[in-house]
């Protein structure tokens, strides 16, 4: 009765040891698989929009290949959308993720010189504005933004009249133009009245009130202003991510020490059993060789148990130390995010996410 109840609480610490090993376990697989799942939720979605194509089903293979690059930014993806564009009858559309696969960091060397060769092509096909406006002007291209003033780049359109309107404060002018194929057009915008983008808005007049009372009401206390960046203390993030890891280290020692002191104390056991048996090995099948066989198997378990846990121990010691040391946070308001979103495709899906400090 006393060996069934020892072996129950045994097993007991056991269960709470390897629960212990299994969240240490899983919190580094899941950091590693909320790393890899955007760039595998990508290269799901990929591989559907490629099958997509070759179906002929052009906006299902966009819609594919947008969401891909949505979850993992990658020059194959830009690419890929910008072919879609050209099929679809998009060329303005295509030539920006053309653009974009030509200066992707990934992209191939052949995709890089297909990406040259397809903005070459739709160069040809569409026209582009040169916009001139006032510094800070909003720009406005038929409706759409384009920037603000001095735009870097020019306004990619299809051939045929827009209107480029610029805006600052009161101030409003537009002026239209004609795009040609492959021919850059400047549009010069400027202000009738070029003191009016200087003059503020007025505020509306607000209509009349009764004067306010003049009875003196005690102030609000307001709480101590603190500078943009300044610190009195670490982020709570940091504490957080150090103190879990310290306990888990404090924690698996515990343990680890426990599993010792079981094991040599089972050893002991063992000692006394063989000494009544009178010899190491097991003379004949019975209780006694029952339970030295039993103290020997729970002396190397606890054994191998104690040698895991000083290692998950000392490991997440050193990880506390590093978040501890290591870990710097952004000037200014500090913020915590995090993001989560499923994805699917033909005979898979999961969930993607992620998180900030």
């Amino acid at each position: 009765m006393k060996t069934k109840s020892k072996t129950m609480k045994m097993g007991r610490a056991l269960t709470a040891a390897l629960g212990a090993i299994a969240v240490l376990g899983a919190s580094a697989r899941g950091y590693a698989q909320v790393n890899e799942a955007p760039r595998h939720a990508a290269e799901v979605l990929f591989k559907a929009g490629l099958k997509a194509v070759d179906k002929g089903n052009y906006q299902e293979a966009y819609d594919d290949f947008t969401k891909g690059y949505a979850f993992y930014p990658r020059g194959s993806l830009a690419l890929s959308i910008g072919l879609t564009d050209m099929h679809l009858g998009r060329p303005v559309e295509a030539l920006h993720y053309f653009r974009l696969a030509l200066v992707a960091p990934d992209s191939k060397n052949k995709d890089r010189d297909e990406a040259r060769r397809k903005i070459d092509e739709v160069n040809a096909q569409t026209g582009h504005i040169r916009v001139v406006a006032p510094d800070g002007a909003t720009i406005q291209v038929d409706g759409s933004p384009s920037g603000t003033a001095p735009l870097t780049d020019d306004v990619d359109v299809m051939p045929g009249k827009h209107v480029v309107e610029a805006q600052a404060g009161q101030s409003r002018a537009s002026v239209e133009v004609s795009a040609n194929p492959g021919v850059v057009v400047d549009a010069e915008v400027r202000w009738s009245n070029p003191k009016a983008a200087d003059t503020p808005e007025a505020p509306p007049k607000a209509a009349d009130q009764p004067p306010p009372p003049t009875t003196a009401l005690p102030a609000t206390p307001q709480p101590p202003r603190q500078e943009r960046g300044a610190s009195s203390a670490p982020g709570s993030s940091r504490i957080i991510v150090a103190g879990a890891l310290g306990v888990a280290a404090l924690g698996a020692l515990g343990t680890a020490i426990y599993f010792g002191a079981h094991s040599s104390s089972e050893s002991d056991t063992a000692a006394s059993l063989r000494a009544q048996a009178g010899s190491s090995r097991c003379p004949a099948a019975g209780s006694q060789c029952s339970a030295l066989e039993d103290a020997i198997h729970a002396q190397n378990r606890d054994a191998t148990l104690q040698r895991v846990l000083y290692g998950v121990a000392g490991a997440a010691a050193i990880g506390a130390v590093a978040v501890w040391l290591l870990w710097r946070p952004a000037h200014g308001s500090a913020s915590t995010s995090a993001w989560i979103a499923p994805w699917a495709a033909e005979g898979t899906a999961g969930i993607a996410a992620g998180a900030g400090f």
